[in-house]
C-alpha cells in the first residue's frame, strides 16, 4: 500500500461504486463490528465499517492487518464522507 492518501474506485459485491481514500490516520472515525475476512479490497486485511464518532454516520472502513502487514491498521473513508472541520 503506498502513503497516506491514495485515492481509487472499488466496486463492492451489490454493484456500488465507492470512491475511497485511504490514509493510516483518521481521528474522530471508530471501528465498529467485527473483522470480516470475506470481500476485503485489500488482501491480507480484514474490514469493520467505519462511523463518525461525532454523528455516527457512516464514513468508510477500518482495515486491520491478518499477519505482519505494515501498516497494521488503515482507513478507507469515502471521498464524499470527508470534511475538514
Amino acid at each position: 500500500m503506498a502513503g497516506q492518501g491514495l485515492t481509487a474506485s472499488f466496486v463492492n459485491p451489490g454493484g456500488f461504486v465507492h470512491e475511497v481514500l485511504t490514509t493510516r490516520n483518521a481521528p474522530g472515525c471508530l471501528p465498529v463490528g467485527a473483522p470480516v475476512r470475506a470481500d476485503t479490497w485489500f488482501p491480507g486485511y480484514t474490514w469493520r465499517f467505519a462511523l463518525c464518532g461525532r454523528c455516527t454516520g457512516f464514513v468508510g472502513w477500518a482495515y486491520d492487518a491478518v499477519s505482519a502487514l505494515d501498516p497494521v491498521r488503515f482507513w478507507g473513508l469515502r471521498s464524499a464522507a470527508v470534511r475538514e472541520d
